[in-house]
C-alpha cells in the first residue's frame, strides 16, 4: 500500500498546490489502490522467499555438496538427495533431518528449515509439522516462514484436529501484524479467538470428564486420543524415517506403552530429532530398571551429553561407576565425570563434590590431541603455547592455562587449567601458584587503610566493613589526608567522589561534593602517579571521547593514545578492568591478546575470559587478512570460526557467495556480524566487521542494493572506508533497487548533507516507499510541512499508511473545518476504527 505514496502525493496536489481538501471518493480510491499495492507486495515477498529457499535446497542437493558427508553414511545421504531431486517429499524430509542433526554432515538448521518450508508450501503434511517443530508456533513469525502452513492448518482444523486449531490460533494471535491486510487488520485477531473456541469445543466434546477450557494450554493438556487410522499413518511415516511421525507416535503411546514410546523417542533422536532428544528423559525412569533398554539408555545419555546436557553426562558417570556389573568401568566413569565438570562453572553446581575429585587426576595437556579440543581459529595460538610449555617455558604454560580457563565448557578444561597452572608454578611463574579460579580483586574495593596495605586479610576485611557504615561526606577529609600522605588508593577514591562514579563500597550513590571533573581528574592523576591502577582507569574514563560531552568533558578529552596509555598503565598496576579497556582500544592483535590474557588472569568483570578467545580469533584473522585479503578470508572453507560438526550453515553460505549468489553473501555477512536471528550463532560469536564489509562490498558489486546500504552504514560510523562514501554507496544501492538504500540516500539530504535539499530527500524517499511498503512511508508527510492544508494532508497520509491515530486526528481536524464534508470525517473515523484506534471508534459512534 505505502508503495503508492507517489500516487497519493499526486492526489494531494504536491507541495505548492495542496490547496483543496480531499473528497471521500479520493480517499476511497487511494485506500483501494493502497490495499492492492500492499497485497501485491506481500505476494512478491512470498515469491522471493520461495525462490530463495529453492536456491538453498538446490545447493544442498548438488553432488559437490556431499564432500562433507561422513564416508560411512554417504550412500544413504546420496539416496535421500536423489529422491528429493526426483520430487519425493519424504526423501526431502530425510535430507532436512540429516542437516538438522549435524551428526553425519555439518549441522545446518536454516537449510533444514528451507526444505520443510518448500514441502509445506506444496501441501506435504509431515513437512508442515516438521516446520512447526522448528518454530513451535509460540513466537512471532520471522520473515513469514510459517505462512505456507496456514492452508494446511486450516484444513486440519476443519477436519477436527484440535492441535492444528490451537497452532493456527497462536499464529494469528502473535503474528497478526505480519499476516493481516491493510483492509482487515482486526480479522486475524477475531479469527484467532474463533479458532481457540473451536479447539476447546473439540477437546471438551471428546473428554471423558468435564473441564474448563479457556486457553491454549487447556487444549494441549486434553487432546483427544488419536484414531486408529491416524496411528497407522504415523506408523507408516515413522517406518520411512520421518522424525516428526516417530515423535508424535511416541507421545501417543507414552501412557499405554512407555517402553515402545522410549524406543521411538530414541529412534527419532538417532534419526535427527536433534532438539527432541530431551523427550527421552520422560521415559527413562519407567524403563531404567529393564536390562533390555540399557544400551538405548546409554546411547541417549551420550547423545544428550554431547548436546551439552550436564545431568546426562553425570548419569553416564553414575552408570559406569555404580550401575550393573557388566557395564561398570572406572575409566569411563572418570571420563564422563570430567565431561560433567566441564559443562559449566561446577564449583557452585550440584555436582561440585564429585568434580573436586578430578582436580588431582593427571591429564596430558602436552599432546597434539589437546589442540583439537579448541576452535580451529584458536589452534595456532594453542599449539604455540603448548609447544613452549613442553619445552619448559613457564610463561607459555601460564598462557595455555589462561586460554583453557577461557575455554571452559569443552571437555577436560577444568582439569587442564589445574595441571597447566601447577606446571607453570613449578617452572617459576609465581603468579600461577595457588590459583584456582580468577575472581576480581576489586569485587569489594578496600578502603585506603594500612590494614589492607599490610596484607592481613582479616584486618582488611574488618576495615572494609567499618568503612562501609560511614557516609562518604564524613570520610572525605580523612581520604584527603591519606592522599596527601601518599596513599594512591585514597586519591583515586576522592577522584571517584568528585566525579560521582565510584564510592569506597563500589556503588554509585546520590551524595557527592559539587561535581567537579577537573578536580576528579587531578586526584585520579595523583593516584595514578602513586601506582593505583583504578585511578589510572578513572583518569582514562574521563579523558575518553563522549557522544554528547559537557563543556567540562570536552575540555578534559584526551587523544586516543593518551587514553590508551592510561588504561595500559592501570593494567600494569593489576587493575583487571583497565586491561580489558586497553585491549578494546588496541589496534595491534598481538598486544590485544596479551592484554586480554592479563585481564582474564586478574579477574576482569567486564568482558571476562571471553576476551581471550575473541582476541585470539581476531589475531588469527588479522594474520590471514594481511596475507590474502578480507574477501578471500571471508570465503575460506577452512576458516575455523566454527567447530567442524556445526559449520554447515557457514560453509554453505561461503560456497553460495563465492559462486556469485548475492543473497548468500548478505546472509554470510549477517552471520559474521551476528545481525540475524534466523541464523545460528557461531561457537564464539563476535563481530567480524572486516569480513562482513568485504562480503557486503562483494554483494554490492554483484548488483544487490542492500549490500551497498549495509556498507554505507559502516562508512557513516567510520568503522570502514570506501572511496564512494556513504551517499555514493546508498545512491548506487538505490539504483540497484534497494528500498533501504533509497531511504538512507534521502536521509542524507535531510540530516547529513551540509546543503540540505528537500527535493532530493523527497525523490529518494518516494522511491523507497514504492520499492517496499513496509517502510515508514508516512514520514513523507513530514516533508510536506507548511500551511494548515498541508498539516491536514499529513494526517491523511498517515491514515492511508495504515495508522489509526492518523485517521482519528484527520477526522478531528475535519470536525472544526466546515469546508471538509461530513461524510469525509465519518470515513476517516471509520478507517481509524478499523486500524485499531479506540478513539476513532468512539468518534464514529458519536456521529450516528
Amino acid at each position: 500500500m505505502r508503495g503508492l505514496v507517489l500516487v497519493v502525493f499526486m492526489l494531494l496536489g504536491g507541495i505548492a498546490h495542496a490547496q483543496e481538501y480531499r473528497t471521500v471518493e479520493e480517499l476511497h480510491a487511494g485506500r483501494q489502490a493502497a490495499i492492492a499495492a500492499q497485497e501485491a507486495q506481500i505476494a512478491r515477498r512470498f515469491d522471493n522467499q520461495r525462490a530463495r529457499y529453492r536456491h538453498v535446497r538446490d545447493m544442498a542437493l548438488v553432488p559437490e555438496a556431499g564432500e562433507d558427508v561422513a564416508p560411512a553414511h554417504r550412500a544413504h545421504v546420496d539416496t535421500l538427495k536423489n529422491g528429493c531431486r526426483d520430487g519425493d517429499l519424504d526423501a526431502c524430509i530425510g535430507v532436512a533431518q540429516v542437516f538438522a542433526a549435524g551428526r553425519v554432515v555439518p549441522r545446518d538448521v536454516p537449510l533444514a528449515e528451507a526444505i520443510y518450508w518448500l514441502g509445506c508450501d506444496e501441501g506435504h503434511d509431515a513437512s508442515c509439522r516438521s516446520l512447526d517443530r522448528i518454530h513451535e508456533v509460540s513466537t512471532p513469525l520471522r520473515h513469514s516462514e510459517l505462512v505456507p502452513s496456514i492452508p494446511w492448518r486450516e484444513d486440519r482444523c476443519a477436519q477436527g484436529d484440535a492441535k492444528a486449531c490451537v497452532n493456527l490460533s497462536k499464529l494469528y494471535a502473535y503474528s497478526r501484524d505480519q499476516l493481516n491486510t491493510v483492509q482487515y487488520p482486526r480479522v486475524r485477531w477475531d479469527h484467532a479467538n474463533a479458532l481457540l473456541s473451536r479447539a476447546c469445543m473439540l477437546v471438551t466434546r471428546a473428554a471423558s470428564t468435564p473441564f474448563e477450557c479457556s486457553s491454549f494450554s487447556d487444549v494441549l493438556r486434553n487432546l483427544p486420543v488419536l484414531s486408529a487410522s491416524a496411528m497407522d499413518a504415523l506408523e507408516a511415516g515413522c517406518a520411512k524415517g520421518i522424525v516428526v511421525d516417530c515423535l508424535d507416535l511416541a507421545m501417543a503411546l507414552e501412557a499405554d506403552d512407555p517402553g515402545r514410546a522410549f524406543s521411538l523417542y530414541a529412534l527419532s533422536c538417532r534419526l535427527g530429532g536433534h532438539d527432541d532428544c530431551g523427550n527421552v528423559a520422560y521415559a527413562l525412569f519407567t524403563v531404567r530398571t529393564q536390562p533390555e533398554y540399557l544400551p538405548l539408555l546409554i546411547e541417549m545419555h551420550e547423545l544428550m551429553c554431547g548436546d551439552g546436557s550436564q545431568p546426562d553426562c553425570y548419569a553416564l558417570a553414575e552408570l559406569h561407576r555404580e550401575g550393573p556389573e557388566d557395564i561398570r568401568d572406572p575409566g569411563k566413569a572418570r571420563y564422563w565425570l570430567r565431561q560433567t565438570c566441564d559443562k559449566r562453572v561446577w564449583s557452585y553446581g550440584e555436582f561440585s563434590d564429585d568434580c573436586q575429585l578430578t582436580e588431582s587426576e593427571d591429564f596430558d595437556v602436552l599432546s597434539a590431541a589437546f589442540d583439537a579440543l579448541f576452535l580451529p581459529a584458536l589452534q595456532p595460538l594453542v599449539t604455540l603455547a603448548r609447544e613452549g610449555c613442553a619445552a619448559d617455558d613457564g610463561n607459555a604454560c601460564y598462557d595455555l592455562a589462561t586460554i583453557a580457563l577461557a575455554y571452559q565448557g569443552a571437555p577436560f578444561m577444568t582439569v587442564a587449567v589445574q595441571s597447566l597452572r601447577a606446571r607453570a608454578c613449578a617452572l617459576g611463574v609465581t603468579d600461577a601458584c595457588g590459583q584456582t579460579e580468577a575472581t576480581s580483586r576489586y569485587a569489594s574495593p578496600p578502603p585506603p587503610d594500612t590494614a589492607c596495605a599490610s596484607g592481613d586479610g582479616q584486618s582488611c576485611a574488618r576495615a572494609i566493613a567499618a568503612e562501609k557504615t560511614r557516609p562518604p561526606q564524613d570520610r572525605l577529609s580523612e581520604l584527603l589526608a591519606r592522599c596527601a600522605a601518599g596513599n594512591g588508593a585514597a586519591c583515586g577514591l576522592v577522584g571517584g567522589l568528585y566525579s560521582d562514579q565510584i564510592l569506597i563500597d563500589g556503588s554509585t550513590k546520590g551524595w557527592s561534593p559539587d561535581r567537579d571533573l577537573h578536580l576528579a581528574a587531578d586526584f585520579y592523576r595523583m593516584g595514578c602517579d602513586l601506582d593505583d591502577g583504578r585511578s589510572c582507569r578513572g583518569l582514562a574514563d574521563i579523558a575518553k571521547p563522549k557522544s554528547n560531552p559537557t563543556r567540562a568533558e570536552r575540555s578534559l578529552q584526551g587523544t586516543p593514545q593518551e587514553v590508551f596509555d592510561d588504561y595500559a598503565k592501570g593494567c600494569r598496576l593489576e587493575d583487571p578492568e583497565s586491561c580489558s579497556y586497553a585491549a578494546g582500544l588496541s589496534d595491534d592483535p598481538d598486544q590485544t591478546f596479551r592484554l586480554s590474557l592479563q585481564a582474564c588472569r586478574l579477574g576482569d568483570t567486564i568482558v571476562g575470559c571471553d576476551g581471550v578467545l575473541f582476541a585470539g580469533i581476531r589475531r588469527t584473522l588479522s594474520n590471514l587478512i594481511s596475507q590474502h585479503g578480507a574477501l578471500a578470508v571471508a570465503l575460506m572453507p577452512d576458516l575455523g570460526l566454527e567447530m567442524p560438526h556445526a559449520s554447515g550453515t557457514l560453509r554453505r553460505l561461503q560456497r553460495g557467495c563465492a559462486s556469485g549468489t548475492a543473497a548468500d553473501c548478505m546472509d554470510l555477512a549477517a552471520l559474521y556480524n551476528f545481525q540475524s536471528s534466523n541464523l545460528p550463532a557461531m561457537h564464539f560469536q563476535m563481530q567480524h566487521w572486516q569480513l562482513a564489509n568485504a562480503v557486503h562490498r562483494h554483494a554490492c558489486d554483484l548488483g544487490l542494493g542492500d549490500g551497498c546500504a549495509e556498507l554505507a552504514d559502516w562508512v557513516r560510523e567510520d568503522l570502514a572506508s570506501d572511496p564512494l562514501g556513504e551517499y555514493g554507496l546508498n545512491k548506487l544501492g538505490c539504483e540497484h533497487g534497494s528500498a533501504r538504500a533509497c531511504y538512507q540516500a534521502g536521509d542524507h539530504w535531510d540530516k547529513h548533507s551540509q546543503t540540505p535539499d528537500p527535493a532530493m530527500d523527497l525523490l529518494f524517499t518516494e522511491k523507497a516507499c514504492r520499492l517496499d511498503g513496509r517502510l515508514d512511508c508516512h514520514l513523507l508527510a513530514g516533508i510536506l510541512g507548511g500551511d494548515s492544508v498541508a498539516e491536514y494532508d499529513q494526517k491523511v497520509l498517515r491514515c492511508l499508511g495504515g495508522e489509526g491515530t492518523g485517521c482519528n486526528l484527520a477526522g478531528y481536524y475535519a470536525k472544526y473545518d466546515k469546508r471538509i464534508p461530513r461524510d469525509m470525517q465519518r470515513a476517516l473515523y471509520e478507517y481509524g476504527c478499523q486500524f485499531g484506534s479506540e478513539d476513532a471508534c468512539k468518534a464514529r459512534e458519536s456521529l450516528r
